[in-house]
């Protein structure tokens, strides 16, 4: 299998010299979900602090003398749900790269583990926004992707992280046949599409 490689400062994925389009890019491109411009930066910078810090806190690495204090609300949530829910789950790697070699599509989740309570691997993703109907196909997309050869259907979690430290957990139903769906949706422009991500690569590399 071809080793997927990211560039996690220009967030692109790559396999050899061809430029792989993320889960999140084929979403948006065929209108699933909305433009990132949709979501204001506030938003979009208050989703990145968090996960960096749900990533510091599982690494026993986060100092809580310099957590900005406009996070607080959506960590204590995350460790409340660690400490609850979250006990489920063991084994977990965070931040996994994802390559589905056979739709042609990365991602990475934010969290995969052993579910013990169904025996199979889990994906869990963490969301500090309101929920959206797009988020399931995301976390569907991000299931596939990890599923081994032979491998039963991994299980598949949202978790909404509030402000206030409180939380909520979702199931998410198998649909791999909608997920392949847009994917097929994409593929009907995928040149075209590809060519916007060479823009952004050879640009991000002038600069």
């Amino acid at each position: 299998m071809s080793k997927i490689q990211f560039d996690e400062a220009r967030h692109l994925y790559t396999v050899g010299d061809e430029i792989v389009p993320s889960v999140t890019f084929v979403l948006r491109q065929t209108g699933v979900s909305p433009d990132s411009r949709y979501y204001s930066r506030q938003a979009r910078d208050r989703g990145r602090a968090v996960h960096e810090a749900i990533r510091l806190f599982d690494e026993n690495r986060l100092n809580f003398a310099t957590l900005d204090p406009r996070i607080e609300g959506w960590l204590r949530a995350y460790i409340e749900w660690s400490s609850g829910e979250g006990e489920r789950f063991t084994r977990a790697k965070n931040e996994v790269v994802l390559w589905n070699e056979t739709l042609r599509v990365a991602g990475k989740a934010d969290k995969i583990a052993v579910d013990k309570f169904y025996g199979p691997r889990a994906v869990v993703e963490f969301k500090s926004g309101e929920p959206e109907d797009w988020h399931a196909l995301q976390v569907e997309a991000y299931r596939v992707a990890a599923r081994k050869p032979g491998e039963q259907m991994l299980t598949a979690y949202l978790v909404y992280l509030r402000k206030t430290g409180k939380y909520s957990m979702r199931a998410v139903k198998p649909a791999p046949g909608r997920w392949a769906a847009v994917v097929s949706t994409f593929n009907e422009a995928r040149a075209r599409h590809l060519k916007l991500l060479q823009k952004i690569k050879d640009e991000e590399v002038e600069a």
